[in-house]
């Protein structure tokens, strides 16, 4: 990689337009959360390569820490599959980061249709992880022709749901900033991962999405009410191109489905603002992997798309002694969690 350029850039000239988790927004986040955020400028002629890149580190114990590359560009995917460039593509980037990094771990972003056409990565210092930190598989509407056409392609099983919903006066409406109906949605969300079996994000984290004002503009949140209870919400978050699912809760209701109306909204705000595709995030991954999202798989494919796949979370170990004891310490946290999620259906808000 003679001929690859790598410079520092400020995190406001990341890339608006590509995946949300490569965003500035998405790096104030993650700061105000405990991590570090590092842009890259990356340029190669020989690679045909000129991209943006966010790089996360966040601490591991009092001296080392982690870094974390969320759905980097397919520009850069590109490169490190075709190519064979993987290693020597990481250690350039362990010039930019600081010597106490342990490993660098990449979520390469979804490329393939077709799960036997994924592209296994291997080689010295490189390791597939067993348990992503992101899902493997998702399904993405492509939005291009307007929400009249997306919704148009809804199966029956969405459509059902939606009248039925419209029928029974489920109203949806915009979050609006009432703190007090945010710590009454927040309990909801809290019910909803003991029943479903996922470990909930804390109340500060998912205040910040819709409170901040330098990242809340980029996450529409709706709420669903039913005879003036609140029944559920939902909240994405948006580039200029690509709106992500982000997470949800509902509340069970005899005869009602809120999930299905909350996500029609949250396709049709994606259309209004000029999005080009919808990513529900997280379907039952490829060769059975997940098996436990299956019922949440058949919930987002109601509102048609199409399911893509990618290769599982990627670690290119820089310092293998204390990755090793890493490691086993993430494996023994997996397991734990695993118990949790098989008593429950996964991440399901319908």
């Amino acid at each position: 990689m003679n001929d690859m350029d790598i410079s520092s850039i400020e995190i406001e000239m990341l890339s608006s337009d590509g995946h949300p988790f490569q965003s500035p927004p998405w790096a104030y986040l993650k700061q105000i959360n405990g991590w570090t955020a590092v842009a890259l400028h990356l340029e190669s002629r020989s690679y045909d390569l000129c991209e943006n890149l966010l790089i996360l580190i966040r601490p591991i114990g009092r001296l080392f820490h982690i870094a974390y590359i969320p759905f980097c560009p397919h520009t850069v995917q590109t490169l490190l599959l075709n190519n064979g460039d993987f290693q020597s593509f990481s250690e350039s980037l362990c010039r930019f980061l600081p010597r106490s990094v342990v490993m660098i771990r990449y979520d390469l972003p979804f490329t393939y249709t077709d799960e036997q056409n994924i592209v296994s990565i291997s080689g010295r210092r490189i390791r597939e992880c067993e348990e992503s930190v992101q899902p493997q598989a998702t399904s993405i509407i492509d939005l291009k022709e307007g929400y009249e056409k997306v919704r148009s392609l809804y199966r029956k099983r969405a459509r059902r749901a939606i009248r039925n919903a419209v029928r029974q006066d489920l109203a949806i409406i915009r979050y609006q900033g009432d703190t007090l109906l945010f710590e009454r949605w927040y309990e909801l969300y809290r019910e909803t991962a003991q029943r479903d079996g996922f470990s909930p994000r804390t109340k500060q984290y998912i205040s910040r999405l819709v409170h901040d004002p330098a990242i809340r503009e980029k996450c529409p949140f709706f709420l669903a009410f039913h005879n003036g209870v609140l029944s559920g919400g939902v909240i994405t978050i948006c580039s200029d191109n690509v709106c992500v699912y982000l997470l949800g809760a509902t509340k069970r209701i005899s005869g009602i489905s809120p999930g299905y109306p909350l996500l029609d909204r949250s396709v049709r705000e994606a259309c209004e603002r000029g999005c080009l595709y919808f990513d529900f995030h997280g379907v039952a991954g490829p060769f059975s992997k997940g098996s436990h999202l299956e019922s949440l798989t058949l919930f987002k494919q109601s509102f048609g798309g199409t399911i893509f796949y990618r290769q599982p979370s990627t670690d290119y170990i820089r310092r293998p002694f204390l990755y090793s004891l890493y490691s086993r310490a993430e494996a023994l946290r997996y397991k734990i969690l695993k118990k949790r999620k098989s008593k429950g259906g996964g991440r399901h808000i319908r």
